[in-house]
């Protein structure tokens, strides 16, 4: 096993370009900014900082593919590559560590065709009627043939879905339909799925609150909201990229929808609810064709802070003299205990519906009733404690902004009195499939820097 020690040196952009209150050295990575090791191989990264920062050293890796503990001793898990960080106070830098599979080192035992660490024997010859899937151990992906001729960016590495042009589920029934369950392909799939009640989207349980990515952009100290708005030329399905700007999912119209991302993502891509909605409040899962997969409600949102001075104003709504309607819609979770007025129960177990604390709320018209459609214009937020916190959804997997409100700022649950919320977070905006937040220094030249100093004056190149 390996050691090896690299230096990163931290510096601010503001710093590099004019030096006016810190003096930092100059920016100085030892083996360059890309390094490649072994899997089960460790490096040790030490950082040289200038004198007057003292905070503490925050190490973190965005991929696990590559481990790192808070001492910066990283280890290569499975092939594959990571932006692995490190901060100190206002101060950050990075290195991407690529990971390569040693097959030299591994003896390779073929079973089928393949091998452990994925590698197809040259005289296997598989049934060229059946796509078979030959998944490498180490990195996952499917390295057959027929997948790396049509990679998928859409719902990842798989076989390229049949063409649907007539309704595929008549006379199937429930069970047998969720006996199998897999994730809508296309647009005509997901419609005919709702013609019967049938999902489109994960029916995976989920938790109140919401899965952060492990990689959020920032421009200087302010989340990154995604811009890009990636439709098919119909219109119908929807794109949801990662906070690396790659497809990791989609969303089709008319489709049905439970989980969080999905909702979230279908509600921001579209400005209006699943098909397994329902706007009334009253509606029973043993009177709807979704049964357990209803959802309740979909209603104008005031978010008039006089009346309820606990909630944090959220930004140019109607209730406060702005000029965006907000609505909400509930989202099911399995629990609602952050607010004691609400069960930790179920909320819907087929038979009735408990609604809980859970709601998405959202930007769904302007001053003049129009459909709001540019994305810059659109707003979405979740609030798992019944309005009296909010997260913004930044329009990719996982991303989920700063929390603010009323719990936040020290107040009690729900009170009108013992209240004090915070306020918006403002946010940045970019395209994701067009801007990198991992720039370095040493790829502009110092007359560029100078140029958009206004543009990324308060980003940390690193």
């Amino acid at each position: 096993m390996r050691k090896i020690n690299v230096f990163i040196i931290i510096l601010a952009l503001t710093s590099f370009l004019f030096a006016c209150s810190t003096q930092l050295e100059k920016i100085d990575i030892t083996l360059g900014r890309e390094y490649t090791i072994k899997v089960d191989d460790e490096l040790v990264l030490e950082v040289i900082t200038t004198a007057g920062i003292t905070e503490e050293l925050i190490w973190t890796s965005d991929n696990p593919c590559v481990i790192v503990t808070q001492e910066g001793k990283i280890k290569g898990i499975f092939a594959g590559s990571a932006i692995v960080s490190v901060r100190a106070g206002n101060y950050l830098d990075s290195i991407k560590i690529t990971v390569i599979y040693d097959h030299a080192a591994h003896k390779h035992e073929f079973v089928d065709g393949k091998c452990e660490c994925g590698e197809i024997d040259p005289d296997y010859v598989p049934d060229i009627n059946i796509h078979e899937h030959i998944a490498c151990s180490k990195c996952g992906k499917c390295i057959s043939d027929e997948c790396i001729d049509e990679l998928l960016k859409c719902k990842g590495h798989e076989e390229e879905p049949p063409v649907i042009t007539s309704d595929p589920y008549v006379n199937m029934t429930k069970e047998e339909f969720y006996a199998s369950y897999k994730e809508a392909t296309s647009y005509m799939d997901a419609y005919y799925r709702t013609q019967h009640g049938f999902m489109s989207g994960s029916i995976d349980d989920q938790d109140q609150k919401p899965t952060i990515s492990k990689y959020q952009p920032k421009i200087g100290d302010k989340y990154v909201r995604n811009t890009a708005a990636l439709y098919t030329d119909d219109g119908k399905t929807y794109k949801i990229l990662d906070s690396n700007g790659d497809v990791v999912d989609c969303v089709y119209k008319d489709g049905a929808y439970v989980t969080l991302e999905e909702v979230a993502a279908y509600i921001f891509a579209f400005g209006d609810i699943p098909a397994n909605y329902s706007s009334s409040k009253k509606t029973k899962p043993t009177s709807s064709v979704w049964g357990e997969y209803l959802r309740v409600n979909h209603t104008k949102f005031s978010g008039d802070t006089s009346r309820y001075p606990y909630e944090p104003a959220l930004p140019d709504i109607s209730g406060n003299g702005g000029s965006l309607q907000y609505y909400e819609v509930d989202v099911g979770t399995t629990g609602t205990d952050c607010d004691p007025k609400y069960d930790a129960i179920i909320y819907n177990n087929g038979y009735s519906i408990e609604r809980g604390a859970a709601r998405i709320v959202y930007t769904r018209y302007d001053k003049n009733g129009n459909n709001i459609i540019d994305v810059n214009e659109k707003y979405l937020f979740y609030t798992y404690n019944h309005y009296n916190d909010f997260q913004e959804y930044l329009n990719y997997y996982g991303g989920w902004g700063q929390m603010f409100g009323n719990i936040t700022g020290g107040g009690s649950i729900s009170s009108k009195y013992d209240c004090n919320p915070t306020p918006y977070v403002e946010v940045e905006r970019a395209d994701f499939t067009t801007t990198n937040f991992n720039l370095s220094s040493a790829d502009y030249s110092y007359d560029w820097l100078i140029s958009n100093y206004y543009l990324f004056k308060d980003s940390y190149f690193i």
